[in-house]
């Protein structure tokens, strides 16, 4: 996966909804991530996007949700109102 867009294209292809998140020690810099209900659903997300080449995700907890993301895949402000 070589562009911002082209994992945002292939994360919607797999029915997930994108956002902009910035994550610790990004220091205010957004990139793209995804929300899910726990673990089960983070072993979904990678099997869905097995067949593409992408590094592993960070995840930050959000209570009873987590937020899996890439920094990798920075965003910029246009493409943060988007999500």
């Amino acid at each position: 996966m070589s562009t911002t867009e082209e994992f945002i294209e292939a994360l919607e292809d797999a029915g997930y909804e994108w956002r902009a998140y910035s994550g610790r020690a990004m220091y205010g810099k957004q990139c793209v991530g995804v929300v899910l209900k726990g673990d089960f659903d983070l072993w979904h997300l990678a099997r869905n996007l097995r067949d593409i080449n992408v590094e592993a995700p960070r995840t930050d907890s959000m209570g009873h949700n987590i937020i899996v993301y890439w920094p990798r895949y920075e965003i910029n402000e246009a493409e943060a109102s988007a999500s």
